[in-house]
């Protein structure tokens, strides 16, 4: 499925009118913008971060580095990161992504059944 068409069919499915609406952003990753009477917030699917939040009549409150890659792989620089199973380098495993695998991968890409934690699985657990 290309990337417009997974953007497309998740705001069909989880989008709510006025609401929340799953949309392409930055590097044409797909976020969730939600809004509210009460503030605005973006969150990519990529590595579940939290990446825009303004409270109404206010300014932009999270900080996002103009170094953000936005690609799958690279982690987004800035916002709220989901850094899960661990966080920096993994100190028994120099070659598992640093922050964990959440962190670099599409949270899109467990909705729409393309699991990869057979590998992920294997950085947690090694010893």
């Amino acid at each position: 499925m290309d990337a417009l068409s997974m953007v497309t069919e998740l705001d069909r499915r989880f989008g709510i009118p006025g609401v929340a609406r799953v949309s392409a952003g930055n590097g044409a990753l797909p976020r969730a913008q939600i809004t509210s009477s009460l503030c605005e917030g973006e969150i990519y699917l990529h590595g579940a971060q939290v990446t825009s939040w303004k409270p109404a009549g206010e300014d932009e409150v999270l900080f996002l580095s103009t170094k953000s890659r936005w690609e799958e792989g690279q982690a987004i620089r800035g916002g709220i990161p989901i850094c899960f199973p661990w966080f920096r380098a993994k100190v028994n495993d120099p070659q598992a992504p640093a922050h964990g695998f959440r962190a670099h991968e599409s949270l899109a890409t467990r909705i729409h059944g393309r699991e990869r934690t057979r590998s992920c699985r294997q950085h947690v657990h090694r010893e």
